[in-house]
């Protein structure tokens, strides 16, 4: 018997700055995700808007919540206003703002402080998007 193709996940990243995307698109694709990068919430959304139309809906959002032109909260109800159910990792180095969006939590979303482990990201993103999982039951303190 032939077994059943592997889904493939798509993951959206969000920042501003390179080096986490790349550093978080490194992480991601080793876990064996398809990844899709933006620098800012505009460009998310249309990458959003077009994966859906293509029928190739986002899996999983990770999304800085200090983001140029409009923040990570706004980013997540507006692309949430396009696919409904889309699991969420936010992250920020601000204080701030993770202590002013901690009011604004949403279903299916896990909050991260930078820095964050590349193993505990992953693990809590698996954990998001398999709901039978608990997020940070393959998180491994030495990964």
């Amino acid at each position: 018997m032939i077994a059943p193709a592997a889904t493939v996940r798509t993951v959206l990243i969000v920042d501003d700055f390179p080096a986490v995307l790349a550093w978080a698109t490194r992480a991601f694709e080793r876990d064996g995700w398809n990844v899709l990068t933006a620098a800012n919430g505009t460009e998310a959304l249309s990458i959003c808007r077009d994966q859906q139309e293509a029928g190739r809906p986002i899996a999983l959002l990770v999304t800085d919540l200090d983001l140029p032109e409009f923040d990570g909260v706004y980013l997540v109800k507006s692309m949430r206003a396009v696919e409904r159910d889309v699991p969420v990792v936010a992250l920020s180095a601000n204080a701030t703002i993770a202590r002013e969006w901690s009011g604004e939590m949403l279903d299916r979303t896990v909050f991260f402080a930078k820095p964050v482990r590349a193993s505990l990201l992953v693990a809590a993103a698996n954990g998001l998007v398999t709901p039978s999982v608990d997020p940070l039951d393959s998180f491994s303190p030495s990964g």
